[in-house]
């Protein structure tokens, strides 16, 4: 990623614009102490808007994202931007003026500055750009890795309209739709010949939860707790599984599985 941002950077000449090493050392330290960087933050390149040249008034482009400081005529309810958040709203950048409008709660300033608003506008784009096909490339996969995800996906699927042949109950369906919602999604990412082996492992674990969440209704087996510990990187789906299954472990001494059930959905 770093790679693909300094190409990207090279590419941009302007007064007021410096990239890594041609950085000035109190510039820098004036980003670090007004743009609210983290000290072990890589500057990868610097604008500055500030007509004196302090550089107290600027923009940061870094490993992480987008951080600046404005002055006090410029109002921005955030001053800094993920990588991620940038590419979700770089499409509604705008300019006004002096100033570019990254977002409806982002602006930055550059009235002091010899980089114009559109020309910082369209670096940005640029580089939203570059990132974008970087990960789609590194997404992409190759036809045998495609076709074994689709069939875990199907193999996933069946087992979990299992729980809904099995267990004939109304206040469940919000489950049915997430799972309905979800699954299209993995579809739509496998026809687009990314992310398979991500889909893969995560069409086997919905298969591994519905499976236990089955056999455990019919007190075939016990529930797999290390199976059901939630993880940040869980999808929707699957985070409901595991509670479902984590509720029906904490609740095993009632009897009557769709009791058990209709508590969980309430308790959601």
């Amino acid at each position: 990623m770093e790679n693909i941002l300094i190409a990207e950077l090279r590419k941009f000449h302007s007064s007021d614009y410096y990239i890594l090493n041609e950085i000035p050392a109190k510039k820098l330290d004036a980003a670090y102490s007004n743009y609210n960087l983290d000290s072990n933050e890589k500057v990868l390149a610097l604008i500055d808007a500030t007509v004196f040249g302090s550089a107290k008034n600027g923009m940061a482009i870094c490993l992480s994202g987008l951080y600046w400081n404005n002055d006090w005529t410029v109002e921005s309810r955030k001053n800094s931007l993920t990588w991620e958040e940038l590419i979700d709203c770089v499409d509604d950048m705008i300019t006004d003026g002096s100033n570019l409008v990254l977002s409806p709660v982002c602006k930055f300033g550059l009235t002091g500055s010899k980089v114009k608003a559109e020309q910082l506008k369209n670096l940005l784009l640029s580089l939203s750009n570059c990132l974008i096909e970087a990960v789609q490339e590194h997404s992409k996969s190759n036809p045998e890795q495609i076709q074994k995800a689709k069939n875990n996906l199907e193999h996933a699927m069946i087992r979990f309209k299992t729980i809904f042949r099995v267990l004939d109950n109304d206040k469940i369906r919000p489950v049915a739709e997430i799972a309905v919602n979800h699954f299209d999604e993995l579809k739509e990412q496998l026809d687009y010949g990314i992310n398979a082996g991500e889909i893969f492992e995560e069409a086997n674990l919905i298969y591994q939860l519905s499976d236990n969440f089955i056999e455990a209704m019919h007190e075939r087996e016990e529930i797999n707790l290390d199976l059901a510990t939630p993880n940040d990187q869980d999808s929707e789906l699957v985070r409901c599984l595991k509670a479902l299954l984590l509720y029906l472990e904490d609740h095993r001494e009632q009897q009557n599985f769709d009791h058990k059930v209709n508590g969980f959905m309430n308790n959601r």
